[in-house]
């Protein structure tokens, strides 16, 4: 153990987590006003579904030279970076005209949270490894609740009757504050200098395709059981409203918990046990027959799912440093972009609960997959 790890960098520590709340922060805020994009800009679906589409190619697209940056600057110069610009391109869907502009300030700000994605994860897992215990978790439970945060902010500001520039603007001025403190984390994430991409070997391909499918069945749980509710259910919007909440804070409440949980079982055994109880939510969401037991499936879901990405960074940082993050969070979000449509053309053919036992057979799948980490030592 270095001299770094034995100090236990608590200030490093705890600006990382401002950055990943400030991250969360920006893409609850982009997630809870997206109804008033789509008002504003007078998109339809389709156009909306484009413009979502865009952000997610952005992310995709910035994430493996982000893992070259990363390693060549240093990740904590690079997140402040990263979240500087971000807190500037969220403001711009809102200020643009619709066409072509719209479209491209659209993957602009994917590019930029994007990076800041790979950037933060991969000075996360230096300052893991500098603390001598699992703590990713943590850092990702401040994601979760940045997320509801942004979300709140978002309907604050439309309670209070703000208009659309100034309700990105707010979150925009605070994640750039938020990134702030990662200027001075540099000793953590030194410069690499001569960082070049290189191809993910066998043990982080397999940490990535987990988290590839982990990001698409947390996307189809989460997106397709609010609709399953209203149309399958016949529920009204708030009861959709509520079963998502359930989810989000079963996940942060896991996340919170769960540095503590991997230190005492294991990276494995939390993954398998956590997709395992995922599908048991998954299963009783399609076995109810009212809002109550789903909006309960859907917090085993959310506490099932909560550790999983985390372990799955930890372990992808430890393997192959930035570009193993960067390797994993590329194809999260690839799952995120494929899975969608996928799940879309099955319940289109299939029906809704057909969709939602795709999502449950991944969630059996995954859990095989999370032998990948078995024998992968925790940081202590």
């Amino acid at each position: 153990m270095t001299a770094m790890s034995a100090t236990r960098p608590m200030r490093d520590r705890i600006a990382t987590h401002i950055l990943f709340l400030g991250n969360g922060l920006v893409f609850g805020t982009w997630a809870a006003n997206l109804p008033r994009i789509k008002e504003a800009k007078a998109l339809s679906d389709a156009n909306l579904g484009v413009l979502l589409f865009l952000v997610s190619v952005g992310a995709v697209a910035a994430m493996p030279g982000t893992g070259i940056l990363a390693a060549r600057w240093g990740a904590a110069r690079l997140s402040a970076m990263a979240g500087l610009c971000a807190g500037v391109a969220i403001c711009l869907p809102s200020l643009m005209p619709t066409g072509p502009v719209l479209l491209a300030s659209a993957a602009l700000m994917g590019v930029m949270l994007g990076s800041m994605d790979v950037a933060m994860n991969a000075h996360a897992s230096a300052v893991e490894i500098a603390w001598g215990k699992p703590i990713m978790s943590s850092f990702h439970a401040f994601w979760s609740l940045g997320g509801l945060a942004g979300s709140g902010l978002a309907g604050l500001c439309a309670a209070l009757g703000l208009a659309l520039v100034p309700s990105y603007i707010v979150p925009g001025v605070i994640v750039a504050a938020c990134s702030v403190p990662a200027l001075f984390l540099a000793r953590l994430s030194p410069r690499g200098g001569g960082a070049r991409l290189a191809l993910p070997g066998r043990l982080v391909l397999g940490v990535s395709l987990m988290t590839g499918l982990c990001f698409a069945v947390e996307g189809g749980a989460a997106e397709w059981t609010g609709v399953y509710l209203r149309i399958d259910l016949h529920t009204g919007e708030d009861v959709a409203a509520t079963a998502f909440g359930a989810f989000s804070l079963a996940m942060a409440a896991g996340r919170l918990t769960g540095d503590a949980v991997v230190r005492r079982f294991g990276a494995m055994q939390v993954a398998v046990v956590g997709c395992l109880v995922a599908a048991v939510g998954q299963g009783l969401v399609l076995l109810a027959s009212g809002p109550l037991l789903v909006s309960a499936g859907m917090a085993l879901i959310g506490a099932g799912m909560a550790n999983v990405v985390p372990v799955a960074f930890s372990a992808a940082g430890r393997l192959q440093g930035p570009q193993g993050v960067a390797a994993a969070a590329t194809t999260g979000y690839a799952g995120l972009l494929v899975a969608p449509p996928l799940l879309g053309g099955v319940a289109e053919y299939f029906g809704l609960p057909a969709a939602l036992a795709v999502v449950l057979a991944s969630l059996l799948v995954l859990a095989a997959m999370s032998a990948t980490l078995r024998g992968l030592k925790p940081a202590n």
